[in-house]
């Protein structure tokens, strides 16, 4: 018979120590501390680049910095990422969850892994859970990635 769950206050959190907890010893724990901004659809300018709003531009960097700081090895074959992405609630805030999509928050950190070389590309994601909450008072803002390597 299968195993029962019960809900708590914090469904997701729970869920996600779930997940961790199944994977400890194996997978890679990455902390980005600052602001997380979604990504932005970015504007073609007439040179054929790309503009991203400063926010994204901003975040992506600093992914880029703080992942290559922490990165031991680089992972090959397929991988489950767990990206969960932590926002400094604003004191007039009425929303009971941070503004932009949850996939939106998940590419930045995946391509900051992906030019850092923690992988040779995301498609090797081959599974993604991604959450998005306020944070706890006291916690920084920022983003926890867990890379799971499944070997192959």
């Amino acid at each position: 018979m299968g195993s029962t769950v019960t809900l708590t206050s914090d469904p997701v959190s729970e869920a996600l120590k779930v997940l961790r907890g199944a994977f400890a010893g194996t997978s890679l724990l990455f902390r980005v501390i600052g602001a997380p901004a979604p990504a932005s659809r970015g504007t073609q300018t007439k040179f054929g680049g790309h503009f991203y709003s400063k926010g994204h531009a901003v975040y992506y960097a600093s992914c880029q910095k703080q992942l290559a700081e922490q990165q031991k090895q680089k992972v090959s074959g397929p991988v489950i990422a767990i990206v969960e992405t932590i926002v400094e609630k604003p004191k007039t805030s009425k929303l009971s969850m941070p503004r932009g999509d949850v996939d939106n928050f998940a590419k930045v950190p995946l391509d900051a892994a992906t030019k850092t070389n923690l992988w040779g590309d995301d498609y090797q994601v081959v599974a993604l859970v991604s959450t998005k909450r306020w944070a706890k008072p006291g916690e920084p803002a920022g983003t926890v990635l867990n890379v799971i390597p499944l070997g192959g």
